[in-house]
């Protein structure tokens, strides 16, 4: 194979290049914590959700009822692993400081979340840069990380969710994996699953090439020591994470990845074709809500906390049926969650894994940074098109794989196409067509239609472009 010539950066172009994204970041950042004071999106998992449970962690407020502060993962479980909420944690402690008992409420709480990510967000910027600069050139890379910092779902996504983070996981890892650093990318991996379980396809891309170290004379060298890295520091993380809440409360630690596996789909083609067309919330009916023999498994100190507090949401009240269902966190039966009937389970995943398997083994075998980013966007946009549930902040994982995995212009052009659908989802359908008396049957079924088309679509230009550049490697964009 013909190696492209590169010709080095001299040291003055190498400090113009600096300059261009240092002042990129600082624009960004400057002009995303100005927006965060301006901008209050219609929901925030942060002051909606998250509060509520941060409040239950403040000694002023539960003394007024006599309890001790309730902790995330030793009192109580959330539907994701501990990393984030204790992150929240240490972000309300903060707040607390500052302002009090309370935090200064939800809304500061949730400003203080969002500036964290942002800066976690600034972080993502910075990988794309790296990453896109090895793909090509710091052309190439400026057009990615510009296009990054325009889209609008990084900005919602920043402000309302909390997978920000999560990416920023992932995108290490993919960079750790460019440079041959074996433990980092494993270490992040390992990070990121204990923040919500995506980051875990990142094996399948480090199976695919991690051990492949091509030198001159020999293109299928192995060093199968990195693969021993990777996993050897992913479980390591993992289990540094995981092991105080496995030593206190090992039952509710466990809770996340239950109901991950017993949780109905939601928002996607599985979930229509079963005629499931809710959010994909977690929590007990109305009738469990309403159970005395459900809410007698509650520990009831924190129930009656719960159901007492009189706290403010962004827009209004706290509601009581809410109430109850940050109590149902309190236990660990979650036998309101119906079992799944999901008839495309294993008839789906026969032909999508055989369809990736496919891809995969004929995808390029040299570890090239394009080859990397095209595998990692492939196995992503694989597993939410076979996904059972699809939530719409999801976006954020495709959008930059997509910036760095096609070729300029058309990366762009498939991520704002992307955006697009994902609007007519949230806010589109979530916030004006569903209504109680309405579910908006057919608009989400295009929604879905239109998503899992781009996503396919996404998937076959990836394996293209690497194959392209394998085939003709002296081609520049």
């Amino acid at each position: 194979m013909v190696e492209p010539v590169e010709i080095p950066a001299t040291p003055e172009q190498l400090r113009l290049e600096k300059k261009e994204i240092v002042g990129v970041c600082l624009l960004f950042l400057i002009f995303r914590w100005m927006m965060l004071f301006w901008f209050q999106p219609a929901y925030s998992e942060f002051a909606q959700y998250l509060y509520p449970f941060m409040l239950l962690s403040d000694p002023g407020y539960v003394g007024q009822y006599g309890l001790q502060p309730a902790l995330p993962f030793i009192d109580y479980w959330l539907e994701y692993p501990p990393v984030f909420p204790w992150i929240a944690l240490g972000i309300y402690r903060i707040n607390m400081g500052i302002f009090g008992t309370g935090g200064g409420g939800p809304t500061a709480f949730a400003d203080a979340v969002s500036m964290f990510l942002s800066a976690v967000d600034l972080a993502n910027m910075l990988l794309i840069y790296m990453i896109a600069k090895k793909v090509l050139n710091h052309r190439f890379a400026m057009r990615c990380t510009v296009g990054y910092a325009l889209l609008f779902f990084p900005l919602v996504v920043s402000t309302c969710y909390f997978d920000s983070l999560v990416l920023c996981s992932m995108l290490l890892s993919l960079w750790a994996m460019i440079n041959g650093k074996a433990a980092l990318a494993g270490g992040a991996v390992g990070f990121g699953i204990m923040t919500k379980f995506i980051p875990g396809v990142m094996a399948l891309v480090a199976l695919k090439y991690l051990a492949k170290k091509p030198e001159p004379g020999d293109p299928y060298k192995k060093d199968w020591g990195r693969l021993v890295h990777y996993f050897g520091a992913m479980v390591l993380t993992m289990g540094v994470l995981a092991s105080t809440f496995l030593i206190v409360r090992p039952d509710l630690l466990e809770m996340p990845l239950r109901v991950t596996l017993a949780r109905p789909g939601w928002e996607t083609f599985r979930a229509i074709v079963e005629g499931n067309y809710d959010v994909g919330h977690i929590g007990p009916s109305d009738t469990h809500l309403t159970s005395d023999d459900y809410c007698a498994s509650i520990s009831s100190p924190y129930m009656a906390a719960v159901r007492g507090q009189k706290l403010d949401n962004v827009r209004e009240p706290i509601r009581e049926l809410f109430r109850l269902r940050i109590a149902s966190r309190f236990t660990d039966n979650c036998d309101y969650i119906p079992p799944p009937q999901d008839s495309l389970k294993w008839p789906l995943l026969i032909v999508i894994g055989a369809i990736y398997l496919i891809a995969v083994l004929f995808s390029p075998v040299e570890p090239s940074p394009l080859n990397y980013a095209a595998v990692t966007c492939i196995t992503v946009a694989t597993g939410f098109v076979y996904s059972s549930g699809w939530s719409p902040q999801f976006i954020i994982y495709m959008l930059p794989l997509i910036m760095l995995s096609l070729w300029p212009r058309v990366n762009l052009f498939f991520a704002v196409a992307l955006s697009v659908v994902n609007f007519m989802e949230m806010p589109l359908w979530l916030f004006y067509v569903q209504t109680p008396a309405d579910p908006g049957k057919e608009f989400l079924a295009v929604v879905i239609v239109l998503r899992t088309v781009l996503l396919c679509i996404v998937s076959a230009l990836a394996f293209y472009n690497m194959s392209l550049q394998a085939k003709k490697p002296e081609m520049n964009y």
